[in-house]
């Protein structure tokens, strides 16, 4: 009997695919990369159904990483309607053989029927689907891009990335610039150079200078022994100014010089130092409207807008949160060793609906707060508002200070984690105090804090 693997997020799913299939086939599943991973080192499969919204980048990983365990592997996914038209393009073998989302058990049965005929005809194994891993790590995968929008934006980074012209990142704070870069970075012929990063608004204005050119002993109070400045320890490699709107008017032009002789002074220096690097430069302004008001020098932001790539802010690439989202689930079960298998439709359907004005950033850190406070099975399955900053969980005293309105709220989620916690592990706290990551003593004088009595969780 031929073993069928399903990789799914949705228990009430894969239960019903496997009333299905157990007739005809062996089935056992998972609901997790970690999970699949371990379902491949105990058994063989014949087929692999999975959700292709969710696994397909993990899936992919997993191929390059062990091609051998796949050689003999037949594939059927699950796909959304929107993001079947997208890459209906690309769906070529393996991956040409799907159910769109809702399935019907008919349309189940139909598609495993074609699946046993090809196989049939000898029609079984990505041998030629390998074979295009063969060559250089594709970097560009460790984005999430089932967006069309976002699919362009990969498109266009592959392009520029093997030559070294100066890319300009332009988007919102929390799009992904710095991860593009890197990609970009990395798939060209500097890839296993440095990559070497600074943000021109997280540092002061008079060690901005110092901090990218470098300085002499002695050049100023402080300088107690030579430092490398950014643009040196570039060399060879990329050099990524995060932020570039934000640097000094002042230092703009002494970055057009290095930019066009690849050569400068450090402070305090009398040799002339030299680099051979890449430059991309990422902004969430509009650099145009700065050289109009003065704020950016017009010569420079040309010498830097060579390739310009507009990354989209998440409210314009909803196809790519359901799966940002179980990427992050991911992550922080594994990070807090909890056992969540997934998302609740109606929280599914609420991030899908968020502006999330933050982008990524803010939809991470909304993850990591509803897997700390979530208590069933599905995160957020009774409590999907406790995650989304639309419908606060915590209301906000304007008549006090915003010092003490910081500190209020911050006491009310310590506490009520706390609680959660307690309730998790029955009252043990040596389990409950190695999940929260704080020592023993800790724990119990922040239950002591807030008056909570570890004998009251017990069951």
């Amino acid at each position: 009997m031929k073993k069928v693997l399903i990789w799914l997020y949705d228990q009430t799913v894969t239960a019903s695919i496997r009333n299905i299939l157990e007739e005809r086939y062996e089935v056992f599943s998972a609901y997790s990369k970690e999970e699949m991973v371990s379902r491949l080192q105990l058994k063989n499969p014949d087929i692999l159904f999975f959700d292709y919204n969710f696994f397909v980048q993990d899936l992919i990983a997993l191929i390059k990483e062990e091609p051998e365990r796949f050689r003999d592997v037949s594939f059927v996914h699950l796909i959304d309607s929107q993001t079947l038209d997208v890459n209906r393009h690309k769906l070529s073998d393996p991956f040409d053989l799907f159910l769109v989302k809702p399935y019907r058990s008919g349309d189940l049965d139909e598609v495993f029927s074609q699946l046993e005929e090809r196989n049939r005809d000898g029609n079984v194994g990505i041998n030629a689907f390998l074979d295009k891993f063969a060559g250089k790590k594709d970097y560009f995968q460790s984005l999430v891009a089932f967006s069309e929008k976002m699919q362009e934006v990969t498109r266009q980074g592959k392009t520029v990335a093997g030559n070294d012209i100066p890319v300009l990142l332009e988007g919102e704070t929390g799009t992904g610039k710095t991860k593009l870069a890197e990609a970009i970075h990395h798939s060209g012929k500097r890839g296993e150079k440095p990559f070497i990063s600074l943000n021109c608004s997280a540092i002061p204005e008079n060690l901005l200078e110092s901090e990218l050119f470098g300085y002499k002993r002695g050049a100023f109070t402080g300088a107690y022994e030579d430092k490398k400045g950014k643009i040196s320890e570039a060399d060879g490699g990329t050099l990524f100014l995060d932020e570039i709107g934000d640097m000094p008017l002042a230092l703009q032009p002494k970055l057009l010089k290095v930019l066009e002789d690849r050569s400068w002074f450090p402070l305090g220096g009398s040799k002339m130092e030299e680099s051979d690097f890449r430059l991309i430069c990422a902004t969430n302004q509009k650099l145009l409207d700065s050289v109009k008001e003065g704020k950016f020098r017009e010569d420079l932001y040309y010498r830097i807008n060579i390739f310009p790539i507009k990354i989209p802010p998440l409210r314009e690439r909803k196809d790519d949160i359901p799966v940002l989202a179980m990427k992050f689930l991911e992550e922080f079960k594994k990070k807090y060793s909890l056992n969540i298998q997934g998302f609740s439709k109606k929280y599914l359907e609420k991030i899908s609906s968020q502006p999330w004005r933050g982008n990524i950033r803010e939809l991470k850190n909304d993850i990591e707060r509803s897997v700390l406070l979530n208590t069933g099975d599905s995160l957020a399955e009774k409590k999907e508002e406790v995650s989304l900053r639309s419908e606060p969980s915590i209301s906000v005293d304007i008549s006090l200070s915003l010092v003490e309105a910081t500190n209020r709220a911050i006491a009310r989620v310590e506490e009520e984690y706390l609680s959660k916690v307690l309730e998790q592990y029955k009252g043990k706290i040596v389990k409950a105090a190695e999940h929260a990551g704080v020592d023993r003593k800790t724990f119990r004088e922040k239950l002591k804090k807030y008056n909570l009595d570890k004998n009251s969780f017990k069951k």
